[in-house]
């Protein structure tokens, strides 16, 4: 079994921002949606595993824009998992013009773990196709800075989770984190500043009503987000700018 996806996409109104780039948080949806589609295919897919009293969750995310796609650009992306480790997943995803030029390459660690006690697990807990080919190609990611706490920075907002940021796990989806982390950023910086790549790390789970703080850190061109809940760092987040 072949477990490479590979798809068209074209960039929509959703996707975007008032510069017409595709947005980091819409980057990652469309990952996430092709993931599913890819884990279905599969056979791991969430329903799937929660069947065995396991759920997978995201614990790093690598995005590296060379070009960030704008509004209305079709792409040809693609999806894959590695061969399993003993604890890691890891999975990768591109997008690339029509054209082969690469766009976007993201690299993510994905883990198990147990439903009802949220223990980590070994990834052997998930059943892969016997006949499943899994790609030796990595996406290329380098060059983004680690994230590093932001807490000794600037607060720049709370907010509290809601129904909306909730996902089939009931916590809050990662995919809200990195929303709130656009929101660090003004309409007047991303005039001058293109993002070019980020990396997230999910460090702990929260949940509905669970109140955040928002922290900014800048160092050059690089800016540190983290996500305070309870007094714990729940996320945290690297964005790396370029001028434009």
């Amino acid at each position: 079994m072949n477990t490479v996806l590979t798809d068209e996409y074209i960039v929509k109104n959703r996707d975007v921002g008032f510069n017409s780039l595709f947005k980091p948080s819409a980057i990652l949806e469309l990952f996430e949606d092709l993931v599913s589609v890819n884990s279905k295919d599969i056979g791991i897919d969430i329903e799937t595993v929660r069947s065995y009293g396991i759920k997978w969750i995201i614990t790093k995310i690598i995005v590296k824009m060379e070009k960030t796609p704008r509004l209305g650009e079709k792409l040809v992306v693609s999806t894959w998992p590695k061969k399993p480790g003993a604890i890691k997943c890891l999975r990768y995803f591109t997008a690339k013009s029509c054209g082969g030029e690469s766009l976007i390459d993201i690299s993510s660690v994905w883990c198990v773990l147990g439903i009802d006690d949220d223990k980590i697990l070994r990834a052997s807990e998930v059943k892969m196709p016997a006949d499943a080919v899994f790609s030796e190609e990595e996406a290329e990611v380098s060059g983004i800075p680690r994230p590093a706490p932001a807490l000794d920075g600037k607060l720049l907002f709370d907010y509290e989770f809601s129904y909306g940021d909730i996902d089939i796990n009931r916590h809050v989806n990662n995919i809200a984190y990195l929303r709130l982390a656009e929101n660090a950023f003004s309409f007047k910086e991303l005039e001058k500043k293109r993002i070019v790549g980020f990396e997230t790390d999910f460090l702990a789970q929260s949940f509905e009503g669970d109140k955040a703080l928002i922290y900014r850190r800048d160092d050059g061109n690089v800016v540190y987000v983290s996500i305070l809940v309870s007094g714990k760092e729940v996320f945290r987040c690297s964005f790396l700018l370029e001028d434009i």
